[in-house]
């Protein structure tokens, strides 16, 4: 999976029991499968930490252990997304907003622009929020796909997938 909101609909439908498995995060299980990167001295990242965490808080750890991202600095409060809340209350989400634009400002310090990691596809969005401050949102999946296989990755993604025989259960 690649979306804590995901793991827990599935943990609650007991999908372990039906796949005879366990459910776990993308990035993790690339890990597990071996994918390291070289690299990423004196570079800098920034985290944001879901509220529903496919990692349950181990992101940081899983990202040094992987390598290539350099530090990893993680920005505090939520990313104001929240599901149906930005839709239903935008007056607190717009607070919310603001109080995690405050913490990019200083978690990026003199930087003029940042790329910040999260494993939440709902986050990404709402990060992408601050795009007007030079903040890239990026998933960490997307990030370990770019870091592997390079900017094109998504095409020859394309091209394999395309050429995949379905399996019907």
């Amino acid at each position: 999976i690649s979306c804590g909101t995901c793991r827990e609909g599935l943990e609650n439908m007991e999908a372990e029991k039906l796949f005879g498995d366990r459910i776990v995060d993308v990035s993790r299980y690339a890990y597990e499968k071996g994918l390291r990167a070289a690299g990423g001295e004196g570079c800098r990242h920034l985290y944001h930490a879901p509220c529903h965490d496919s990692l349950s808080g181990k992101a940081r750890d899983l990202l040094r252990d992987i390598g290539g991202f350099g530090k990893v600095d993680e920005v505090p409060h939520c990313c104001s997304e929240a599901g149906t809340l930005s839709l239903s209350r935008p007056d607190i989400t717009d607070s919310m907003l603001q109080r995690k634009r405050e913490a990019l400002t200083e978690c990026m310090g003199n930087a003029p622009s940042a790329t910040i990691l999260t494993n939440c596809p709902s986050c990404v969005q709402g990060l992408g929020r601050n795009r007007d401050m030079d903040v890239e949102p990026k998933h960490i999946a997307i990030a370990l796909a770019e870091m592997h296989s390079g900017p094109d990755w998504i095409d020859r993604f394309i091209s394999q997938a395309s050429r995949a025989t379905a399996m019907i259960f």
